[in-house]
């Protein structure tokens, strides 16, 4: 290959400076990481919370091999310029900060990913930094949608399944009932949960299909076909499922929404999905080739009309178009032949650390003071997250202080003891994994005592039975009690009427606080800003429930009428010795004298 001996030589590599400039290099890049490490492993804690968001190891692994193919042979490269990067960099050193005094995962793995670019950029300058824009990209799959979004989204899709499968039943002549996110069918309530509305093969198929197109380098407009492909085809896989499993449990009495039979059936419908994406891949071929081409004519087009417009704007000003180039003419130039690596030929060698703005003192002691600040502030509950980040040790507790004994049910008052059940459901169920039940009736109504288990943080059980069919007809605060409860009331299309109350415990048996009602913006500014007053022990306390393993202790009062005034107050009564028993059998200390 020939080159011009007399050109600019690429930017060479700052001399290594031996032992001490490589351990400066490595060194700041440990502090800076280390500011982000521990919201970043909050933020993981809390999605495998999700079972939606379980598969984010995957994303790690993808983004890894994205980068390695895209990123792996760049041959040498240069530092990129510091000037008005380091600005960005403190930017997110600000962002990071308001993360760790609100103690917002969210919010830290967000300012982790708007870092990691400036960072390749630093280290690698604007080649690194393209290279790995598909790794980047595919990384926010690790990020929930903010302000609950995702809950919404949950109970949209919901929604849809729950519609779209009862028109087809409808279609195909089996009976059935819709309530809510149930459909049921004879005797059976078979309840259409996460992952039944798609939600987890919607996060997954989409994580996939985007690593597909970004590790084959596909083009705009193959990504513009198979995107939304993935999303129709989900809808179109978890529709099938629903009309499954109605029509199987009507046919065979065969349940398949839990179990083995259930993690089966998702699958095949999640393979059936992959290979319908990959047919729409084959079938939509030849026209994205098409498209392509015909978008690359135009834009040679373009280019000839912008050469042409050139040209005649040159001879209307008078200029020869043909005319050479008048400037002094260069000497020339003396060619040897040279071996010149481009890159995409030979293995990427990035600059020394030690040389880069990533090594700058300023920034170093920046994310170094934060950092420090981090592992101190946010060890309690970093150590609260990860003990038990499954909650395998409350699950555990529960059972074995919790027995149908733990009830006198011989002695409730009113109510007439019917019988004592023990649930366990799927991880994704709503209601939670396990439940331990007492029944019982009062009048005409059903009373149903439970204490459910394991949930992360505070768990909002109005939204359940909303999705179960029931209406809501408010809800209120009991403070006159300590701690306080929540009460609501329902009511059913059929005129059935409920009544709740319920609160939650954390492992050791103390209440969890209830949530702040927002109304407005104004109350959703008041109380984030509230979130940042780390001086106060009550914002400590919160921010430590966040992250906590509860169990949920409920009384749900169903009937063919609301209750009377004298009934509630029974109700009220019972579900107050109720929880009082059992937070002293889970906690271990002695009950509370009246």
């Amino acid at each position: 290959m020939l080159a011009f001996s007399t050109t600019t030589a690429r930017p060479e590599n700052p001399p290594t400076g031996g032992v001490d400039s490589w351990l400066k290099g490595k060194t700041s890049v440990l502090v800076i990481l280390a500011a982000f490490l521990p919201l970043f492993l909050l933020q993981c804690v809390r999605l495998w919370s999700l079972p939606h968001f379980q598969f984010f190891p995957l994303v790690f692994l993808g983004s890894a091999l994205l980068a390695w193919s895209w990123a792996g042979n760049l041959g040498e490269l240069a530092c990129g310029t510091r000037k008005g990067v380091k600005w960005v960099l403190v930017l997110n050193w600000v962002l990071l900060l308001f993360a760790a005094m609100s103690v917002s995962p969210w919010l830290g793995a967000v300012a982790t990913l708007l870092t990691l670019p400036v960072l390749a950029y630093l280290w690698g300058g604007s080649i690194l930094l393209r290279s790995l824009l598909p790794a980047w990209i595919l990384l926010w799959f690790v990020i929930p949608l903010p302000l609950g979004y995702d809950r919404y989204l949950i109970n949209y899709l919901r929604s849809i399944a729950t519609r779209s499968s009862s028109d087809i039943l409808d279609s195909f002549g089996l009976i059935h009932l819709p309530l809510g996110n149930l459909i049921e069918v004879g005797d059976k309530s078979l309840s259409v949960e996460a992952a039944c509305s798609g939600i987890q093969s919607l996060y997954v198929v989409l994580a996939t299909t985007v690593f597909y197109l970004l590790m084959t380098r596909a083009s705009f407009f193959r990504m513009a076909i198979l995107l939304p492909a993935a999303v129709f085809w989900v809808l179109i896989g978890n529709l099938f499922r629903l009309v499954v499993v109605v029509s199987v449990y009507d046919r065979f009495k065969i349940d398949l929404t839990s179990g083995w039979k259930h993690e089966l059936l998702g699958f095949v419908i999640l393979t059936l999905t992959f290979l319908m994406i990959a047919g729409t891949d084959v079938l939509f071929t030849p026209l994205v080739a098409v498209v392509s081409k015909g978008w690359n004519v135009l834009r040679e087009r373009w280019a000839s009309w912008r050469e042409d417009r050139t040209i005649w704007n040159e001879i209307q000003s008078g200029k020869d178009p043909l005319a050479g180039d008048t400037s002094p003419s260069q000497p020339d130039l003396e060619i040897e032949p040279v071996s010149l690596a481009k890159p995409g030929e030979s293995p990427t060698r990035l600059p020394n650390l030690s040389g880069t703005g990533i090594a700058s003192l300023p920034l170093v002691v920046l994310f170094g003071f934060l950092a420090v600040i981090q592992l101190t502030w946010l060890w309690p509950w970093l150590w609260k997250a990860v003990a038990d980040f499954d909650g395998v040790a409350l699950v555990q507790k529960v059972e074995r202080t919790v027995v149908e004994q733990t009830i006198p049910t011989s002695d409730v008052g009113p109510l007439t003891f019917v019988k004592y059940e023990e649930f366990q459901r799927g991880k994704e169920q709503d209601a939670g994994q396990y439940s331990r039940t007492w029944l019982f009736n009062l009048g005409p109504h059903r009373v149903y005592a439970s204490v459910d288990y394991p949930f992360v943080g505070w768990h909002d059980l109005t939204e359940c039975y909303g999705a179960m069919g029931w209406i809501s007809k408010g809800r209120s605060i009991e403070t006159r009690r300590t701690p306080p409860w929540i009460e609501a009331n329902f009511e059913m299309l059929s005129g059935r009427s409920a009544f709740l109350i319920y609160c939650m415990y954390d492992i050791d048996g103390d209440a969890v606080g209830l949530p702040v009602k927002e109304e407005s913006l104004s109350d959703w500014f008041v109380n984030h800003r509230k979130n940042y007053e780390f001086w106060n022990p009550q914002t400590r306390k919160r921010q430590s429930e966040m992250f906590a393993n509860t169990n949920q202790v409920q009384v749900f009062v169903e009937g063919p009428r609301p209750l009377n005034s004298i009934e509630r107050r029974q109700v009220q009564e019972f579900f107050a010795d109720f929880r009082e028993r059992l937070e002293t059998s889970i906690s271990g200390r002695a009950q509370r004298q009246p």
